[in-house]
């Protein structure tokens, strides 16, 4: 229905009804919280969960993909696969944060997990069921060669009904 590239973020529509579904969280992500990490790592058919706890409340959210205003650092273990899934609340079920990003995000040598804010995401999935969203339909990402210097975005596709795709 709708795509956001600088959010990371995308609502889909399923044909059907009935489908079982999880509540947002109405409280705002806090240090210490326990959460449990769901999702499909790897391209595992297998569904898995992980626990941690939010690290911290309001992370860098820019990576060289997108550029998320408002995510949460959390050390439940996601990997590729996770994106997309949900960060709930271990007390309630309830969906405190989007899982976006994990792994040595930046280049620390050590693992960090990170997942958009229900504070942000919860609106903008509203939005997005109505049609796309700081979106130019272009899947990209950023480059920097520290050698030469140079810069850019390396573009592997372009959607052909948007705003790109017309040029």
């Amino acid at each position: 229905l709708g795509v956001s590239e600088c959010s990371d973020l995308a609502v889909i529509d399923l044909e059907g009804d009935g489908y079982p579904f999880l509540a947002w969280s109405d409280k705002d992500p806090k240090v210490g919280l326990e959460v449990r990490a769901a999702g499909f790592p790897l391209g595992d058919p297998e569904f898995t969960m992980t626990n941690g706890i939010i690290s911290k409340a309001e992370a860098a959210g820019d990576t060289n993909w997108a550029s998320v205003e408002s995510v949460v650092e959390h050390d439940a273990n996601i990997q590729p696969g996770n994106s997309g899934g949900p960060l709930v609340d271990a007390a309630t079920g309830k969906v405190v944060a989007v899982n976006y990003a994990g792994g040595d995000v930046g280049g620390t040598g050590t693992s960090q997990f990170f997942a958009i804010s229900n504070v942000l995401a919860e609106p903008l999935v509203e939005k997005l069921q109505k049609g796309d969203v700081d979106s130019l339909g272009v899947n990209g990402r950023a480059i920097y060669d520290e050698e030469s210097g140079l810069s850019g975005i390396w573009v592997s596709g372009v959607d052909t009904n948007s705003p790109a795709g017309e040029l």
